[in-house]
């Protein structure tokens, strides 16, 4: 959990991947065989030869992607007779690995053996006639485990001159490329690669992430139809991001009901995902604005763990909602006590010193910057009421004119969240509705 500076992590950082290996559509078994096997009460016998059948095409295909990967990373080593050796294994045991079969060439031209290099590429080819496409798509799959971005975006071009077809096929590939550029905050190049390929409008994924892109690089106005048109297409997409993010979206705009939508679907379809926590913690604050006031505590004492302080933080604006000042004060204590100088979660304990009239603490715990997801417009406009009571009025201004420039569509959600205490500062500046 986030414990330290700046807003919670909404996405993990990098996409956990798992090793590379093909698709099980690409392993090539016929149709009925990979069928669920009889329970235990059917009077019907297994087929021990079909079980047996695709428990071997499992095997060979692990196996191969084994021996793929050591050559992958032998030759990155440069002992490339080593990964001659295991590129060979790897066909050996599934001569429609074609990845392997790529590298292989490749090697062999290297060797100055272009005929047994040809040998390999044509013997790929009798497979299927896209045999070369995919195989570069293999290898790109294999470098993205290898965190060579670029060298992987370089073999997908490759791929991409032999037509769009094994890049239908291999669209997952395509969208793990974007998923690693926005992990690494490159979100306009996500959108640039996603773009590049047209026909992915129509996959799930791809959508996911191009909103992905647009969300975080601060387009939430074109991030929305391309996350809901993801959802549109499969609405039970994994990893769910969607649902995350259209719940921040209505979440900001304080439409209660339609962000408590999303982010119950998020937490339906992911109960243990990276973001079920901060789904939990938010759908809690929508409660909290909804005036369900007791549903929030519940659920927030339920996620209330030692070394967690994110629900105690959010509790503390509960209880001050909820008139209990000393439960509110000893959240507040306990928010301080837990996190960084310059954690998100600090602007709860800053409102409920707001509340007590301790408006020097409050300045400290609400500073003059943006949360923009984590707790928009909130820490300023505290801050404003705080210079409010100190009959500050230049700079609860200047506060207010900086919101109404940067944070204008978050006014709502954070006025909602200060409650009476923003009422002389509505009073005065009339213009901040």
């Amino acid at each position: 959990m986030h414990t330290g500076m700046g807003q919670p992590r909404l996405v993990p950082f990098r996409r956990i991947r798992h090793p590379a290996g093909r698709p099980i559509s690409a392993i090539p078994f016929r149709e009925g065989e990979f069928a669920m096997p009889p329970s235990a009460s059917s009077l019907v016998s297994p087929d021990e030869g079909t079980t047996a059948s695709w428990r071997e095409r499992i095997r060979s295909s692990t196996f191969a992607n084994y021996h793929h990967e050591m050559g992958m990373a032998l030759a990155r080593c440069g002992e490339k007779d080593a990964a001659v050796a295991a590129f060979q294994r790897a066909l050996g045991i599934d001569p429609a690995h074609f990845g392997s079969g790529i590298m292989l060439a490749e090697l062999l031209r290297g060797r100055g053996q272009a005929a047994a290099a040809e040998a390999v590429v044509n013997g790929l080819r009798a497979i299927d006639g896209d045999a070369e496409a995919l195989g570069f798509l293999e290898i790109a799959e294999s470098l993205l485990n290898l965190d060579r971005l670029k060298d992987a975006q370089d073999q997908i071009r490759q791929a991409a001159t032999f037509g769009k077809r094994a890049l239908e096929v291999r669209a997952d590939v395509l969208v793990a490329v974007a998923s690693e550029l926005n992990g690494g905050g490159a979100y306009t190049e996500a959108c640039d690669w996603l773009n590049s390929f047209p026909f992915l409008v129509n996959h799930a994924e791809a959508e996911g992430e191009r909103g992905r892109a647009l969300f975080f690089a601060g387009q939430e106005e074109r991030a929305e139809p391309v996350l809901r048109r993801a959802l549109e297409l499969d609405p039970d997409l994994l990893p769910g991001l969607p649902h995350y993010l259209l719940g921040q979206i209505e979440r900001r705009r304080l439409n209660i009901l339609a962000a408590l939508s999303h982010f119950a679907a998020y937490v339906k379809h992911h109960p243990t995902g990276p973001l079920s926590f901060y789904s939990r913690i938010f759908s809690a604050q929508m409660q909290l604005l909804g005036g369900e006031f007791q549903s929030a505590l519940t659920a927030l004492d339920a996620m209330a763990l030692p070394g967690v302080p994110e629900p105690v933080a959010l509790r503390a604006m509960v209880n001050l909602s909820l008139g209990n000042m000393t439960a509110a004060d000893a959240d507040a204590g306990a928010t301080i006590r837990d996190t960084g100088d310059e954690s998100w979660l600090r602007v709860f304990a800053g409102i409920v010193r707001l509340a007590q009239g301790r408006l020097a603490d409050a300045l400290v715990l609400l500073p003059d910057r943006a949360y923009p997801w984590a707790a928009p417009a909130l820490s300023r406009l505290g801050r404003a009421c705080a210079c409010h009571a100190q009959r500050n009025m230049e700079e609860a201004r200047r506060l207010l004119e900086t919101v109404r420039r940067e944070e204008a569509e978050a006014i709502p959600l954070a006025l909602a969240q200060l409650g009476p205490l923003a009422a002389p500062l509505r009073s005065s500046f009339p213009e901040i509705e």
